[in-house]
């Protein structure tokens, strides 16, 4: 039996052409996916998928070169000497893309760890064992490994903007830096094979959803005995958690640098107040307050990633919550840096990524599709689910007004740059 597990308009905009995408499963035993393009011009079905994204690609990359196409549309508005804030991605060397620098960094851990060997044996992922303390020491022990890796590859490009006078700052566990480039190296750099992509990244974050949305099934979780228990919830915004919340369950150690925030506060609530009367999904779990701090676009870009980053490899969050985003004028087919890189974090992570998108029509995607990777490997997991119920945030106000009902707009699926 054939069951649709996704069906979502995309739009291939180097081609001119919009799809309805449809991912059909197999549900018998070992069944498996069949993506199909639908036009929406003319119903015609294409089912290698595969070969209109490459054609997609080769169609950007004679339009826009290797510039991200809000970058390249910027540029047209400056002069030679004009600065942008950007970030370049540095692309892979044969042999090293993301999944081959994984099963690398799996295969030193199987060596070391009979756990790992046993995991790898049971699944793709050497850290997906029981034990979590073990499996923390060996994420922790993966990222360095790739750490190195990426650091290896933008380390020739780096020392060389540097001797010629420019300050550039490498994104830590990404093979990217940030910085802010004139026009004339940037049209010089895009030229160059060894760059991926280079994004726009003028953009700072802005708050998203934080407040109610009767949609939320959490009842009929809780009633199954779900509740967090165990689990700990990275609250990644722009500012710290309130430490006096009494209603929650917070982590003593805050990401240090970020100012004290009432929305991520509330953001937190939402996902895991304990008050007898609004609780969050998850009352049970740990809060982990992952702030970042504000700043210039390119710079408060890079510092959302590293308190990503934080809080998956250093705090080993099972889920991390963004309600904020840095790209609202972007349509759903243009991905940018922030989005490039939590997929890049999410490749091979056992934690959940939840993004509740703005209120602005209620409307809300958890968690985010993600895009594909701009040198290639595998999604990070993803399914819609439902939004954070949103409790009282500081448990001492009257609840919320209700709000109508919403309309779920579900991301399409995107294109490798």
């Amino acid at each position: 039996m054939l069951e649709v597990v996704n069906d979502s308009a995309t739009r291939f905009r180097a081609l001119g052409r919009d799809f309805q995408e449809v991912v059909l499963l197999d549900t018998r035993p070992g069944g498996c996916f069949y993506p199909l393009l639908v036009d929406l011009a003319d119903g015609r079905i294409e089912d290698d998928v595969l070969a209109v994204r490459e054609a997609e690609a080769r169609a950007r990359l004679a339009q826009y070169g290797r510039l991200a196409p809000s970058l390249y549309q910027r540029l047209q508005e400056l002069k030679a000497d004009d600065v942008v804030p950007v970030a370049v991605w540095v692309a892979a060397p044969p042999g090293q893309a993301l999944e081959f620098l994984q099963q690398q960094a799996f295969a030193q851990l199987a060596s070391r760890y009979p756990e790992a060997r046993e995991a790898l044996d049971r699944s793709s992922r050497a850290t997906a064992v029981p034990d979590s303390e073990l499996a923390r020491r060996m994420l922790s022990e993966y990222a360095a490994i790739v750490d190195g890796r990426m650091e290896a590859r933008i380390r020739p490009l780096v020392a060389e903007l540097e001797s010629r006078g420019f300050e550039v700052f490498p994104v830590a566990g990404l093979p990217a830096f940030t910085g802010r480039l004139p026009r004339w190296l940037l049209e010089e750099l895009a030229g160059r094979p060894e760059i991926a992509v280079i994004y726009l990244a003028e953009a700072r974050g802005e708050p998203a959803l934080d407040s109610a949305i009767p949609t939320i099934r959490a009842p009929a979780v809780w009633s199954r005995g779900l509740d967090g228990a165990g689990k700990r919830i990275a609250i990644v915004e722009r500012g710290n958690v309130y430490q006096d919340v009494c209603e929650l369950n917070l982590d003593p150690t805050s990401r240090q640098g970020a100012y004290l925030s009432e929305h991520a506060t509330h953001v937190a609530s939402c996902a895991a107040s304990h008050h007898p009367r609004w609780k969050g999904s998850a009352p049970q779990a740990v809060v982990i307050s992952a702030g970042h701090m504000a700043g210039e676009g390119e710079q408060e870009q890079r510092d959302f990633v590293e308190a990503l980053r934080w809080a998956l490899v250093d705090k080993y969050a099972h889920v991390a919550n963004v309600s904020e985003r840095f790209f609202p004028d972007v349509g759903w087919d243009e991905m940018e840096f922030t989005d490039m890189a939590v997929d890049y974090l999410f490749v091979d992570d056992v934690s959940l990524y939840v993004c509740t998108a703005p209120g602005r029509g209620e409307s809300l995607v958890a968690p985010a599709a993600p895009p594909s990777l701009p040198e290639g490997g595998y999604p990070a997991p993803s399914q819609e689910g439902p939004a954070p119920l949103a409790p009282n945030p500081l448990g001492g106000y009257p609840p919320p007004p209700p709000t109508p009902t919403p309309t779920r707009t579900p991301r399409p699926p995107v294109k490798r740059p």
